[in-house]
């Protein structure tokens, strides 16, 4: 892929109006996107073509002679299939023959005499009609249109932001464009078909609660059902399209998968899906420099965007989850987005929607050789060294995301700039965490050992920012945007190491006690609110409880309700009865916690929730959750869990011991 590129000789591109300014006679800036394409907010539009060289253009006679050639050789040709004989192979047919050998277009041998191939940017083309069926039966799954287009409002102006791994200005002409072609009968793309039913998937993980309604009324049914409706029409259709033919769009809509798999805590599965994305990406050569010219400058910062998002999740996920990596580092190309399509003179200072991915893979660039798997143990340089290159990543933030004091003018208007502000802030100390984070699983004798000591303090201040981080970032998107996956995984990771750190601290030297259990009741607090609406919230929560009652830290006496509450002890850590007023399961908590569904009435525009079956009450949900945690012995407890990341945060945890409550009579 290109690097960053503005209209100048140098970099392959000619100096001369785009095609949006050319048409409207209007002088150009001659870089993309031009000052007027950006100011109407048509990047997409601005194109610089290539200069034509001189003496390049055929007369009038050459080309009545090339289309006189182009006759007689289609002619020779039908008069050969209809003699039966095969052809001799050109140029197609070496091609053909060795993408039937799994070939990429990359090889060597392609370069026998060929050219590049459309399939590089575009995607190959399949024939007419081969899709009619699959997406025939996909369409079933539609809802009316006004109902779709609330679903696709609902996506691009609070979901899209969290990843951004669409541009809502293209994706909403497509959408328009699609529906045209749906009404007039024309054949439909089955990957943008696809990446539709992907939106909508999506959308309804998070809806608010007017749109909820509607669906709820309009559908009879719930948002988790129809998330899990379009979902599977869209893996059903998915099935069907030829790897390499989707183009980008195919790219997309694979990558949703990932990220919708994600909300509702399938984690493997998520990741499975992000390995189908990535080598969906590097079939069109996403993961490859294009030769100049080789494509728009709007096609090359999509794909520059989409390829960095993959890449940054690759590495995250191989990292925080130990398992191995996707990409292979050495054998592609990155080159970071350079974001100016975003940029408006109306807006000066504004981030772009993409900044935080942007900066999260300038983050896998500069710590990819230095970070290890979470668990190894860093030598005392290497703490030093990965400490000082993320402060310095750190310095370079804009403004609106800068961890002190950040400007806070746009937070109001465009809340996904604080969002993006504690996604970084997370995802920034979880990283200054982790060569430090063995500190807090071992003992330590702070007589004999005063680095580690230092370092183990370094490795709690870390802790509590990701977790004023997190409970920030849960605060503002908890109306539209709770299912997210990181802030489960914030506190339950940093609330496990801290319960780690308070094991291993025999000799009771463990500074900022007070601030760590603080840490460990926010946890559990918000754990147990993600618990009624996502699977993974309250197997976290589950996990959670478990271990603090299993450690004894409760007889520290740590606040369950807020700090400023009456402190309670060990004995009322989960209480049996909670107020049933204060306890409201969604239909969303039935379905994951308790395994029971409900459908909605909705008579006098307020819902009123029916269940499918008799559902636990919200003190019964309560007891049976308490039961769970404190029936089962804590050493097979830990042995039917699948750790992950917090295993090797654990490595001599049989050396602790454990006193278990008894569970109740």
């Amino acid at each position: 892929m290109a690097t960053e590129s503005k209209a100048n000789g140098d970099s392959g591109r000619p100096t001369v109006s785009c095609t949006e300014c050319q048409r409207r006679k209007q002088k150009c800036s001659r870089e993309w996107p031009c000052n007027h394409c950006q100011a109407r907010k048509v990047a997409h539009l601005c194109h610089f073509g290539p200069k034509k060289a001189g003496g390049s253009e055929k007369a009038p006679a050459d080309i009545t002679l090339d289309a006189k050639t182009r006759k007689r050789d289609a002619d020779e040709t039908e008069e050969e299939q209809k003699a039966g004989i095969a052809p001799l192979g050109g140029i197609g047919d070496q091609g053909d023959g060795l993408k039937a050998w799994g070939y990429d277009p990359s090889h060597y041998n392609y370069n026998l005499g060929t050219l590049v191939s459309e399939m590089t940017l575009q995607g190959a083309t399949t024939a007419p009609g081969h899709y009619t069926a699959a997406i025939t039966e996909a369409l079933k799954a539609f809802p009316p249109r006004f109902l779709t287009d609330a679903l696709v409002q609902n996506y691009v102006r609070i979901q899209i932001y969290h990843y951004n791994p669409i541009y809502a200005p293209t994706f909403l002409e497509d959408y328009s464009q699609w529906w045209k072609d749906r009404a007039s009968g024309e054949e439909l793309s089955p990957a943008f078909t696809c990446l539709l039913l992907r939106v909508c998937a999506c959308s309804a993980q998070y809806l608010n609660p007017s749109i909820k309604e509607k669906l709820v009324y309009e559908l009879v049914a719930s948002p988790q059902d129809l998330t899990e409706k379009y979902d599977k029409a869209a893996v059903k259709l998915s099935g069907t399209i030829i790897p390499g033919t989707g183009g980008l769009v195919q790219v997309q809509q694979l990558f949703l998968v990932a990220s919708w798999m994600k909300s509702e805590g399938l984690l493997v599965e998520s990741w499975h899906a992000l390995c189908n994305a990535i080598r969906e990406a590097q079939e069109i050569g996403l993961h490859k420099e294009l030769p100049p010219g080789a494509a728009t400058e709007f096609d090359l910062e999509m794909r520059e965007r989409i390829w960095c998002l993959l890449y940054v999740w690759d590495w995250q996920m191989s990292k925080w989850l130990s398992r191995p990596r996707i990409v292979d580092y050495n054998g592609c190309a990155f080159h970071l987005p350079n974001l100016r399509i975003d940029q408006s003179d109306a807006t000066p200072g504004l981030p772009s929607p993409f900044e935080h991915v942007r900066r999260q893979g300038q983050l896998v660039r500069i710590l990819d050789s230095e970070v290890k798997r979470i668990g190894a143990v860093y030598a005392e340089e290497e703490i030093y060294n990965i400490q000082n290159k993320i402060d310095r990543w750190i310095i370079e933030f804009l403004p609106p995301h800068a961890f002190v004091e950040p400007d806070t003018k746009w937070d109001n208007d465009f809340p996904y700039v604080a969002s993006q502000r504690y996604q970084l802030h997370s995802i920034g100390y979880m990283l200054k965490l982790d060569p430090v984070r063995s500190y807090l699983t071992k003992y330590i004798d702070v007589s004999k050992d005063k680095t580690a000591v230092d370092f183990r303090e370094l490795a709690l201040d870390c802790c509590f920012k990701i977790n004023v981080a997190a409970r920030k970032s849960f605060e503002l998107e908890r109306a539209t945007n709770a299912k997210a996956h990181l802030f489960a995984f914030s506190h339950f990771d940093v609330a496990t190491i801290l319960c780690s750190a308070l094991a291993h601290d025999k000799d009771k030297t463990l500074p900022r006690r007070e601030e760590i259990l603080d840490t460990i009741k926010v946890a559990l607090d918000t754990l147990s609110e993600l618990g009624k609406i996502t699977k993974i919230g309250a197997i976290s929560y589950g996990f959670l409880a478990k271990l603090v009652n299993a450690l004894n830290v409760l007889d520290e006496e740590v606040p369950l309700s807020d700090p400023s509450s009456t402190k309670r002890s060990k004995t009322e850590a989960l209480p049996a009865n909670a107020e049933q007023d204060r306890v409201n399961i969604s239909e969303e908590a039935n379905s994951s916690v308790t395994g029971f569904g409900t459908t909605v009435v909705n008579n006098t525009s307020t819902e009123e929730q029916q269940p499918l079956s008799t559902p636990l009450s919200p003190n019964e949900w309560q007891f049976a959750l308490e039961q769970q945690l404190t029936a089962t012995n804590f050493d097979t407890f830990l042995e039917s869990v699948d750790l992950n990341s917090l295993e090797p945060g654990w490595p001599d945890w049989e050396t602790v011991t454990f006193d278990v409550p008894p569970g109740p009579n």
